[in-house]
């Protein structure tokens, strides 16, 4: 069985009361090793791979974490409270497949509402930009003009 990943990214998300409160809230414990072991578990049964290493995490009303797996596919879990709406859940996951699968410069649902920690947590594919490069380009575009030039950028490509 391969080692649990690494626990310092997520360690340092319960270093102060706030975020050991949101993380028992969010995610059912503050005990790093815990979150990461859950992590790994989660990964290895829904994704069929366990997580090599933890890229990134915040906390707040819900958890993210950047996470490269074993097999080397990087995904952003995103975990949500107990008292999050699943049917909600489920109608966002599916209207995010829905812009991604025509194009639009969003992450790629991986798998929709699943039981993690104290609630439900979604998986979204990481890598828009390589995934999407003409329309993230051209939105990376519009973001750096005024509201009076976006009509012309678009008419013109």
């Amino acid at each position: 069985m391969p080692d649990p990943p690494r626990t310092e990214p997520i360690a340092a998300l319960v270093t102060s009361p706030e975020g050991r409160i949101l993380a028992e809230s969010v995610l059912g414990t503050a005990d790093p090793g815990r979150i990461a072991l859950s992590l790994d578990g989660f990964c290895s049964s829904m994704l069929g791979s366990p997580v090599e290493e933890v890229l990134f995490c915040d906390i707040s009303i819900g958890a993210a974490f950047g996470l490269r797996l074993g097999n080397a596919r990087q995904v952003v879990l995103r975990a949500h409270r107990p008292d999050r709406d699943p049917d909600l859940l489920a109608s966002v996951y599916r209207m995010q497949l829905h812009l991604s699968d025509r194009g639009f410069p969003c992450p790629r649902p991986v798998l929709g509402p699943a039981p993690f920690g104290a609630g439900l947590a979604n998986v979204l594919a990481e890598g828009v930009e390589s995934e999407q490069p003409e329309l993230w380009k051209q939105d990376r575009r519009l973001e750096q003009h005024g509201p009076r030039d976006r009509p012309q950028l678009l008419s013109t490509g």
